[in-house]
């Protein structure tokens, strides 16, 4: 299984993979860190022939950043995990830097 992540808009992305031959369901676990451990209850289980979850918690903010990996099911097997995919927001301080006064402009300069 090998996840693909893509922003639909500024608040919602959309993990995605090919099918997996076999597959019933696939279980997408998320972390906080880029290594983490898949292991427990998944974060999101979708059911075969689907190949892609959308999600919006936590897109957009840049003090959150999530990690996906899923591994493909079927009653008896699992596949080894995928790779791992991640969501990055960043933010800009401009406002801030102004509000501090590190930086002006003064338009009647030019």
């Amino acid at each position: 299984m090998v996840l693909a992540i893509n922003l639909l808009n500024p608040t919602s992305a959309r993990l995605s993979w090919a099918a997996v031959t076999g597959a019933t369901f696939y279980d997408l676990y998320r972390g906080a860190v880029p290594f983490f451990n898949v292991s427990g209850i998944p974060w999101c289980t979708v059911s075969a022939p689907a190949t892609s979850s959308d999600f919006t918690p936590g897109i957009g903010n840049p003090a959150t950043n999530y990690f996906f990996r899923g591994i493909a099911r079927n009653a008896s097997q699992a596949s080894p995990q995928s790779n791992t995919v991640g969501e990055f927001d960043v933010g800009c301080e401009i406002a801030a830097a102004k509000q501090a006064g590190s930086e002006t402009h003064d338009d009647h300069d030019r």
